[in-house]
């Protein structure tokens, strides 16, 4: 006779372990059940709302701008679908958009939950405002003084 994990020591198998061995991996079939259908309604409830995708297509889009701009230049971007997607998650207009200017990253945050971010290379001033419904970019040189702060904060990083 084999002797197993669910045997006793004289080699029959005791009533508690041949249930167990049935009921078992139906317990873990619906719990890995549940798990599943759990992240799948979180994930249609999350893109329902269309936040998700807008948060990436605007951060990309507005890092791609910054990118191609110049100092002295004046960017107006319509951030209407933006500012309605907000208003649905119940969201102020003036938490939606953030420039983080020491790690050059744009910060798009349009639900609740999350938000997304997006790198931009170019080393100017950003300033933005909100005028209506559009956000307005003014891009400037940064100050030689700016310039070796940020050398010297890329320095102690490094």
């Amino acid at each position: 006779m084999k002797r197993g994990i669910f045997r006793n020591k004289r080699g029959t198998s005791g009533g508690e372990s041949i249930e167990g061995d049935i009921v078992m991996p139906e317990i873990i079939f619906i719990i890995l059940n549940i798990i599943y259908f759990g992240l799948l309604i979180v994930f249609v409830v999350k893109s329902s709302t269309g936040a998700w995708i807008y948060e990436q297509a605007y951060a990309k889009q507005i890092a791609l701008v910054l990118d191609q701009s110049k100092p002295g230049m004046t960017i107006s971007m319509n951030f209407t679908k933006a500012i309605q997607i907000a208003d649905k998650n119940k969201r102020k207009k003036g938490n939606t958009f953030k420039i983080d200017s020491s790690k050059n990253k744009v910060i798009l945050t349009l639900s609740n939950s999350g938000g997304y971010s997006y790198n931009y290379f170019v080393d100017y001033d950003i300033t933005y405002k909100f005028d209506g419904n559009n956000l307005v970019f003014n891009i400037k040189d940064k100050t030689p003084e700016e310039k070796t702060a940020v050398a010297k904060e890329e320095k102690n990083a490094a």
